[in-house]
């Protein structure tokens, strides 16, 4: 029998312990993920009491003006894990989600120079953290004009 590595197989054999049906384990997973959601939308507008004081800063340091586009992000990966039916999420369905998401925090950030980048990402604006890291490299590696079209086409 081929040994598992890493740290999800170890969450794996932690969840047959309980010896849950594949339902109840997926809906299980998708009401974590609705709750991570809702706590995102309640910090956001000042409604999550000590935990949205403490999520919401770190919210705009690390998305940026895509922390109002996450929660409706991990509502779809919720509601993709509770029905896999209605939009079966693939591992390359991850990825290409997570790309689009850099992607987009990135281009939020490509309009300040490499100098202001990262005074915005520190005041919350742009893409955060995120969209700094990856537009302060990309463009460093290809330039302004060829990060903003690798940018668009990811």
């Amino acid at each position: 029998m081929e040994r598992r590595r890493g740290i999800l197989p170890k969450m794996a054999r932690e969840w047959e312990k309980f010896e849950l049906a594949p339902e109840t384990r997926r809906t299980v997973i998708a009401l974590f993920w609705f709750l991570a959601g809702i706590v995102s939308v309640l910090s956001l507008f000042g409604f999550a009491g000590r935990v949205g004081e403490w999520l919401n800063p770190r919210l705009f340091l690390g998305f940026g003006f895509g922390a109002y586009v996450l929660p409706f992000i991990v509502a779809l990966v919720a509601v993709s894990r509770l029905d896999p039916g209605w939009f079966p999420f693939t591992r390359g369905r991850y990825v290409g989600l997570f790309l689009a998401i850099v992607s987009g925090l990135a281009l939020l950030h490509v309009p300040a120079g490499p100098e202001e980048g990262l005074a915005l990402a520190d005041e919350g604006g742009g893409g955060g953290y995120a969209g700094w890291a990856v537009s302060y490299w990309l463009r460093a590696a290809v330039g302004g004009p060829a990060t903003v079209l690798a940018l668009v086409v990811l």
